[in-house]
């Protein structure tokens, strides 16, 4: 007998039905389950969503100038508590770095404790003007140290306007200067919009201390002013008057050259 003539079935058998629904399922069901999940995922349902577990995202709350029947007034907004004190609000206090209760270090000037407002003085021209602090707040000692660390901050969050010598010529005013055209010393913009920028040159005379209050430069680079923003939330506070204290040294170098 020759090997071609034995017949070969070579057929798998016919796998039984409950097989075969078991794999199809098996199959198309994480792909179901996966379309919902990101169908769910991607989908903006104004409705809130079914919390298993109760999370923050869904609470009983009434937003600012809306309506309650739980107060008498009828209003959901409340007054402060009697007896309670702000962050940053004068305060009577062990831990003044707290509630930041020392003004003239926390703000540059003087805030009165009886009416919880600025204390206001005359300038030479009858215009009323804050009590700025004049030297430098007891959370710090001016010495070396304080100084060269006040040159560091200065030159990360100034130099770039100011420029080094502090004359106001920083790589950010000679950028502006190529952007902008001037009209009789007058920044004039271009079609752009764009316009000059102008920093204080911090050699002025007017900008020099017993002219210029320590507390006043504290304020304007915490808030800013003119075309500077504020910097209150990128300098730490004593960084600020460390940075005084180095302007204020750079001032003195620059005037007993020029008298030199």
């Amino acid at each position: 007998m020759k090997l071609s003539d034995i017949d070969f079935d070579l057929r798998l058998p016919k796998p039984p039905m409950v097989l075969v629904a078991v794999l199809m399922i098996g199959a198309f069901v994480p792909m179901g389950i996966g379309s919902a999940i990101w169908f769910k995922r991607n989908y903006f349902d104004p409705n809130p969503r079914i919390h298993i577990f109760q999370d923050m995202d869904n609470q009983a709350k009434k937003k600012a100038q809306s309506t309650s029947d739980v107060f008498v007034d009828g209003r959901a907004m409340r007054d402060y508590v009697p007896g309670t004190v702000a962050w940053g609000r004068s305060a009577n206090s062990t831990d003044p770095g707290m509630l930041k209760s020392d003004d003239l270090a926390y703000r540059g000037f003087e805030i009165s404790p009886e009416t919880g407002e600025k204390v206001v003085l005359e300038d030479e021209n009858g215009n009323p003007v804050p009590k700025f602090l004049a030297g430098y707040p007891d959370i710090v000692e001016v010495d070396q140290a304080f100084i060269r660390h006040g040159q560091e901050q200065y030159m990360i969050h100034c130099y770039t306007c100011h420029g080094a010598d502090g004359r106001g010529m920083g790589p950010a005013k000679r950028a502006m200067d190529v952007l902008a055209t001037y009209d009789q010393g007058v920044p004039k913009a271009k079609a752009t919009g764009t316009v000059a920028l102008i920093p204080a040159n911090l050699t002025d005379p007017k900008f020099v201390e017993g002219t210029y209050a320590n507390g006043k430069v504290f304020n304007v680079i915490t808030h800013g002013q003119g075309t500077m923003n504020g910097l209150g939330p990128m300098i730490k506070v004593k960084d600020r008057w460390a940075i005084i204290a180095y302007v204020r040294a750079m001032q003195t170098s620059q005037q007993q050259a020029a008298a030199e």
